[in-house]
């Protein structure tokens, strides 16, 4: 378990992290924009107490408007009190998860009166449960759910709502509870017209061939943004044949289905790749190497995560760029929209994170800082 501890008023204070438990296996992400990589902070272990009492919603106070808050945290939402969070993460160690951590820390540092007490679930239904099920133990005023399968969520939500404990949902949407998410089939076409017009502009010709790497296992988030890449692509390249296959979120299996899809594609056509995330379609990206086809190949990947995805843009002149989703951005509204669950203010249901095309000579106007690795 980790814990992260920031108190309101005064100077903000935040106590080391620690980890616990049998070490959690490096995981692909098959939610959004995962590339491989990533890591999670580890120091000194720090003791956190929870909550006393099971949380019950107040009215929210008269001065503060909590809605104007999400996507903008500020101490303001603290209204005078302390808070204690649960946060179910699918992994500790893959990169998109990585990202949202860092996120929620720093938000809790930001606003100055939260507790987060993280674990995992490995991407495992019965342990997204058995998790649920501590912070009802612990009495936590509320939780942040980050499950990448729908088998994951309900069970979840059963176990905090006879507790009474809200809660906020990532990429899974669970009902009667705040959703905070990208927009993934409105995303995947912005993703497919980015790759197309990198086509038109290219001045390539002949024949044109899309090799798009699927995860419809994932559930309809997967599915919505494979279906508007499809969608984006074909609308803006005339002629465009299009080969699929499902990935299963592998990136060998995605290697093989690249390699395999590749013999239904002439000889000196141009091939247009994208896949559900970073890492596979990367590993959609060798397969075209190993076929020695990458001279007549554009590639655009979905998350672009800083900075495994980003070294997949920037050492690759076959990358036009990536659609960011930057995850540490998502705990601006995680967070605040839980503790306004919690004053008991009235919110929408779905929340949805901004997400923007990062061209490939443009990664340092999103991320001053990322240093490309050639």
């Amino acid at each position: 378990m980790t814990h992260v501890r920031t108190r309101n008023g005064g100077a903000t204070r935040r106590r080391p992290l620690f980890m616990a438990g049998a070490a959690v296996a490096s995981l692909t992400l098959v939610l959004t924009a995962c590339s491989s990589g990533g890591s999670s902070a580890t120091s000194a272990p720090a003791e956190s107490a929870p909550a006393e009492s099971a949380p019950a919603a107040s009215a929210p106070a008269e001065s503060v408007d909590f809605a104007s808050y999400i996507g903008n945290p500020d101490p303001a939402l603290c209204a005078g009190r302390e808070y204690t969070f649960g946060y179910n993460t699918f992994s500790d160690t893959e990169e998109f998860a990585a990202n949202l951590w860092n996120g929620i820390q720093e938000v809790a540092n930001q606003i100055g009166c939260v507790t987060v007490n993280k674990l995992s679930d490995n991407v495992d239904p019965a342990t997204a449960v058995a998790n649920a099920k501590i912070f009802a133990e612990q009495k936590v005023d509320g939780a942040l759910l980050f499950n990448v399968l729908d088998a994951a969520g309900p069970g979840q939500v059963q176990v905090l709502q006879q507790a009474g404990i809200p809660a906020v949902s990532i990429v899974v949407d669970s009902p009667d509870e705040t959703f905070v998410t990208n927009d993934d089939l409105a995303d995947g076409e912005k993703a497919g017209q980015a790759l197309g017009q990198a086509y038109l502009d290219s001045g390539k010709t002949g024949e044109v061939y899309a090799l798009i790497g699927r995860f419809d296992g994932q559930g309809k988030t997967g599915k919505a943004r494979m279906d508007g890449l499809v969608k984006g692509l074909t609308e803006t390249v005339p002629g465009l044949k299009v080969e699929q296959f499902e990935t299963k979120a592998d990136p060998p299996t995605a290697q093989a289905g690249a390699a395999a899809a590749l013999g239904k594609i002439p000889a000196g056509a141009t091939i247009l790749v994208s896949g559900i995330n970073d890492g596979i379609a990367n590993a959609m990206f060798q397969g075209v190497k190993q076929a020695k086809r990458e001279k007549d190949t554009l590639v655009l990947p979905i998350g672009a995560v800083n900075p495994g995805g980003l070294q997949f843009i920037c050492q690759n002149p076959e990358y036009v760029g990536g659609l960011g989703f930057f995850p540490e951005n998502w705990p601006k509204y995680m967070l605040p929209a839980l503790i306004a669950r919690i004053q008991g203010a009235e919110l929408e249901h779905k929340y949805v994170v901004p997400t923007e095309i990062i061209a490939r000579d443009k990664i340092n106007e999103f991320y001053p800082d990322f240093k490309c690795d050639k």
